[in-house]
């Protein structure tokens, strides 16, 4: 005679095969060698898996599409659909459009790079992170109105500290203020090269030797970039 005991419990979900002969751990009694088109509940009982419903079509059929889940409460949930320079937007199992057409938010990744673009969300805001690109944040100000800009860092990340015979001077350290950064050199400056047009938005930290304590920093953001060695930057603060 052969015995089969009664399974009613599947919250363990699918095992590896590696595991099937592990007769001495509990779960296995509720474990699944293979589950398809089911999904275990926590409560033990399975349930069919939700259907898949048409909405629209994706901008471009010829290039990559990325989706990215944005979901700020159970009432507020997003898909973004990321493609070529392109994110759209579905919510509430419909398009987001405005003024008759699929709202859109432009960006500068490139179809090839959806694949490795990173995402961390905080309340409202959608952080973007990409190997070729500055991090960035997406901002749901509204129901058609999001936003991506670049993350504006407070200070830093930086390059290891300049220890050359290369020194950058300031004309001002006043919070707020318009400062000139003048390099005695391009020595350390973008390996030789000095400053370009590149290193707008750039931060920099710059000891002030003078004050007291002599190891308090002044941070700047580069705005402009007049030569190799010359650069205008806004004076964001200062720090130990």
């Amino acid at each position: 005679m052969r015995a089969t005991w009664i399974q009613s419990n599947f919250n363990a979900g699918t095992w590896s095969p590696q595991l099937y002969g592990r007769v001495d751990l509990p779960k296995r009694k509720a474990a699944l060698s293979q589950c398809l088109n089911y999904v275990p509940l926590l409560q033990g009982p399975l349930t069919r898996r939700p259907g898949t419903q048409y909405v629209a079509s994706v901008k471009n059929n010829a290039t990559a599409v990325r989706l990215q889940r944005f979901e700020f409460n159970v009432t507020q949930a997003y898909i973004l659909e990321f493609t070529y320079s392109t994110i759209r937007f579905y919510t509430n199992g419909g398009q987001l459009l405005s003024g008759g057409a699929p709202y859109e938010v432009a960006t500068p990744y490139a179809a090839a790079e959806l694949s490795q673009l990173g995402f961390t969300q905080s309340d409202d805001v959608l952080y973007i992170v990409h190997p070729n690109h500055p991090p960035a944040t997406l901002s749901r100000l509204g129901a058609t109105n999001w936003q991506l800009a670049n993350l504006a860092f407070i200070d830093g990340p930086y390059l290891p500290r300049n220890v050359s015979t290369n020194k950058l001077a300031a004309s001002d350290t006043a919070v707020g203020a318009t400062a000139t950064l003048t390099a005695t050199n391009t020595t350390s400056i973008n390996n030789g090269a000095g400053f370009q047009a590149s290193d707008v938005g750039r931060l920099v930290r710059i000891r002030n030797d003078a004050t007291s304590p002599a190891t308090l920093w002044s941070i700047y953001q580069i705005t402009a970039v007049t030569s190799t060695t010359v650069c205008t930057a806004t004076v964001l603060g200062m720090s130990p």
